[in-house]
């Protein structure tokens, strides 16, 4: 049974969806649906048909559409229920099957950037994503022809770790990411009207990852249209840790040969034996702090591959030097030139502070 207080939330949550209704409108077509926010808000927006909730139709399993039924030839028998499954469904024509680790493999395999729905059923704007944008057969079939599309629910496994390593903050969200590295490209949250989604893609519809990768690497100062992880922001570094990382540098020559020659980022093991894993924390001129997991066995390289994915768009020409601090008072620049693993150069399960050089 659900509380008292389940059932208010509830309400409140139509309510601010529905602008302008009221308390009991929200209670009729909720108990209707069997307190389900989503199926309440289809219903209500499915032909606006909020007054054939009538009273006695409170707790009906059913509820039925005039306007639906003529279309559907009368067919009354066929659930309200069904019919807007019908009309909000996911775009399975669209979709790519299998997990996000997979679609990489095959986006990168074509050369093609992947794009990212993540959903949740409890948000009216993911029905509509599905129903307008992702059902616009311009926009269906420009997707089909240059990019790799993965729709993945919140709640799954592989929605939350989506949801944890690009720090999304509401739902739905659109991404696009680079296959290659993991990269986040582009963000969009909420509704995305068709039109605009595909202004603000033509950018990537001329070159594919590989292509972008191989321009960075011959012209190396080049700019992009990338848009790295908006993250979440803590509190600044001290002004005692801020001068002392302002004092080591890397060489000018190490600097302009770095930021094109970043090896691609490969996907974070999540799981897996302790013995071989290692944990990394960042710290970043803006505040922000970060955890990565890396195999012990892999380059230190992959250091700057996962920074430069944090810089914001405006950043990315700016050469930058990473320092490793073991214990307070102490700092030790790091040698991108290194060819040493994790556990080799000893910087597994250490902190690393990124400052612009």
């Amino acid at each position: 049974m659900m509380s008292e207080n389940e059932q208010r939330r509830l309400v409140s949550s139509f309510l601010e969806i529905t602008v302008g209704e009221t308390v009991t409108t929200a209670r009729r077509f909720l108990q209707a649906t069997s307190w389900n926010l989503g199926e309440a808000v289809l219903l209500f927006y499915s032909g606006n048909q909020k007054d054939h909730v009538e009273e006695d139709e409170v707790n009906a399993p059913l509820m039925h559409d005039p306007m639906w039924e003529q279309e559907q030839g009368g067919d009354s028998s066929r659930s309200t229920g069904d019919l807007l499954a019908s009309l909000y469904k996911p775009p399975f024509d669209l979709m790519f099957n299998g997990s996000l680790h997979q679609a990489k493999s095959a986006a990168s395999d074509e050369d093609k950037w992947l794009l990212v729905n993540l959903q949740s059923r409890k948000e009216f704007a993911s029905h509509t994503l599905n129903r307008d944008t992702w059902g616009d057969e311009v926009v269906s079939e420009t997707i089909k022809n240059n990019f790799v599309f993965l729709q993945v629910e919140h709640d799954t496994t592989g929605g939350q770790k989506i949801h944890t390593f690009y720090k999304i903050e509401t739902l739905p969200a659109v991404l696009l990411i680079d296959p290659i590295t993991g990269q986040k490209m582009r963000l969009w949250y909420g509704m995305v009207e068709g039109e605009i989604l595909l202004e603000e893609l033509v950018p990537f519809m001329d070159d594919g990852p590989k292509q972008q990768l191989l321009r960075k690497k011959q012209h190396p100062t080049s700019t992009t249209e990338e848009q790295k992880p908006s993250l979440e922001t803590e509190k600044p570094l001290s002004e005692t840790a801020t001068a002392s990382l302002e004092t080591l540098t890397l060489s000018e020559k190490d600097q302009a040969n770095a930021m094109p020659m970043f090896p691609p980022l490969p996907q974070e093991p999540i799981t897996g034996d302790p013995r071989v894993l290692c944990r990394v924390g960042f710290r970043f001129p803006d505040g922000r702090r970060l955890m990565r997991t890396f195999l012990k066995t892999e380059p230190i390289q992959l250091l700057w591959s996962f920074c430069y994915a944090q810089i914001q768009e405006s950043e990315m020409k700016q050469p930058f030097k990473l320092v490793e601090t073991r214990t307070p008072g102490s700092s030790n620049a790091i040698d991108y030139g290194s060819n040493q693993t994790f556990e080799q150069s000893g910087l597994a399960n250490s902190i690393i502070f990124l400052s612009w050089g």
